[in-house]
Order: structure tokens, then C-alpha cells, then sequence
């Protein structure tokens, strides 16, 4: 019996710690953009959303960067190129659709911007050493 405990202890240990790995940096991209908001749980829920919307739209546009890459036979470095720009805009139109709809938390159009810029380099920096690990 106290090796299940222990297994759902660290179980339990191991998600709360992987969901702050997530949250934190994207709390300090939203507080550099200048996040406002009425309390934590608003602006967990902010980030909640805007990571839900944000799976959707990426698989829609790996499929849409894939399509193209396809379609008009792209070297690497134009795909790469097309799918980092169509990784921003979508993230912008999600984080300025997140903020309109949800009234719990208020960022302005350049703090949507900056976020936007910041969660692409947080993510080209993420892929490269992705990369680099599979190349080692």
C-alpha cells in the first residue's frame, strides 16, 4: 500500500511541478507585456485559454504550413520562415480574441504585440535546443 502512495505522491509532485514550469514563464511574458488583471485565478484561467486556442491553432497551422511547403515545394529555411510568421500572427489574433472576449484581465494592443513576439522567441528557442538534442 505505501508504494502506491508513493507512486501518487510523486505523481502528484511531478504534474504540479511540470504545470509551473509552463505557467511561470508565460506569467513573466504577461507581466512584461504589461498585464492588467482583478486576481490570480483570472489570469490563470487567461493563460488557460489562450494555451487551449493556441494547440488548436497550431496543429491547424503545421497542417497549413505542410500544405504549402508542399504545394509550391519550399526549401527548409522558407517553411521554417512561413510557419515562425504564421505562428505569430495566430498567436497574436488569439491573445487579442482571449483578451476582448474575457474581461477578468486587460492587455494593451503593443502588450499583445510584445507577448506575441515573446512566446515566438520562447518557442524558436525551445525548437533549437529540440534540435540540437536530436542531432546529439
Amino acid at each position: 500500500m505505501s508504494d502506491r502512495v508513493l507512486k501518487v505522491a510523486l505523481y502528484s509532485i511531478g504534474s504540479t511541478l511540470l504545470i509551473l514550469i509552463i505557467t511561470i514563464p508565460l506569467i513573466a511574458m504577461l507581466w512584461i507585456s504589461g498585464i492588467q488583471y482583478h486576481s490570480r485565478w483570472n489570469i490563470l484561467f487567461f493563460i488557460a485559454m489562450i494555451t487551449i486556442f493556441d494547440l488548436l491553432a497550431e496543429y491547424i497551422g503545421r497542417m497549413a504550413v505542410d500544405g504549402f511547403a508542399t504545394l509550391f515545394s519550399w526549401t527548409s529555411k522558407k517553411r521554417l520562415l512561413f510557419r515562425y510568421i504564421l505562428d505569430f500572427f495566430m498567436t497574436l489574433l488569439i491573445t487579442h480574441f482571449v483578451d476582448e472576449c474575457f474581461k477578468g484581465v486587460s492587455l494593451s494592443t503593443g502588450g499583445e504585440i510584445i507577448f506575441a513576439i515573446l512566446i515566438l522567441l520562447f518557442t524558436a528557442v525551445l525548437e533549437m535546443n529540440t534540435n540540437e538534442e536530436k542531432e546529439a
